[in-house]
């Protein structure tokens, strides 16, 4: 049985060691898999009101154990880039972080076939699983996106990408919608961004796969995980603290 320990404070013991800043690392690893499907893990903690220092070396310590262990590429980042365009007097909202994150992730890491995003507040629950093995009936790489749903739409806070000039193309234009977002203030930016491209759209919408059920890749609150027929891989729960890391 899969046995998680949250606290909604912001204290906890982390005795793995955390990457530096926009640190990219490969490591290996003695678990092995029926195929060679490569895979890198970004998230992106931003100090701040809701991240102080002591929740962000938990939270990419926790995203790190898990590239240890499956020889994945980590990429953590404490740092904000600046996501104006010339002329602009003022940054927009953190949230597009993400998006600037992957785009350039597929830039350079041309060896990687599978992105996978996770925010600052979603963690690895279960490190025993093989990923590979756990989703090989969604790894379409036709695809632009793989995501689960919630009550508000499509998650972002967790979500798989292939590494293709076709879903690079897919994220460069919902990170083109910032604009639109941001003006109109709209709250939710990155999932109204991701409506708004779909809607215009019904080619890109049909090349996202957004049927993931609950607790196989996101799962957004412990009730989630006890009712879900799939291990739950992926905790995003808002303001906890997971200390899964020893």
């Amino acid at each position: 049985m899969l046995r998680i320990s949250i606290t909604t404070t912001t204290r906890a013991t982390v005795n793995h060691n955390i990457l530096d800043d926009d640190a990219v690392r490969s490591s290996s690893s003695s678990s092995s898999s029926p195929n060679d499907e490569t895979l890198a893990v970004i998230s992106v903690c931003i100090p701040g009101d809701r991240f102080n220092a002591e929740y962000i070396d938990a939270s990419l310590s926790n995203k790190r154990y898990f590239c240890d262990k499956w020889n994945a590429t980590c990429i953590l980042s404490r740092d904000r880039r600046s996501t104006r365009r010339p002329g602009e007097i003022r940054d927009y909202s953190p949230k597009w972080e993400k998006l600037h994150s992957i785009i350039q992730t597929m830039k350079r890491s041309t060896d990687v076939d599978w992105i996978l995003w996770l925010d600052c507040d979603a963690a690895f629950t279960n490190f025993d699983i093989d990923w590979r093995v756990h989703l090989r009936d969604r790894l379409d790489r036709s695809r632009v996106l793989i995501a689960s749903r919630d009550r508000n739409g499509i998650n972002l806070g967790v979500f798989l990408v292939p590494n293709t000039p076709y879903s690079r193309f897919f994220v460069e234009m919902m990170l083109e919608e910032r604009h639109v977002v941001e003006r109109d203030g709209m709250f939710h930016r990155d999932q109204n961004a991701l409506k708004n491209l779909l809607a215009k759209s019904a080619q890109l919408k049909n090349s996202v796969d957004d049927s993931v059920p609950q607790g196989m890749i996101n799962s957004v609150s412990p009730p989630t995980l006890s009712t879900s027929p799939h291990p739950a891989r992926v905790l995003h729960e808002p303001n906890a603290i997971f200390p899964f890391v020893s």
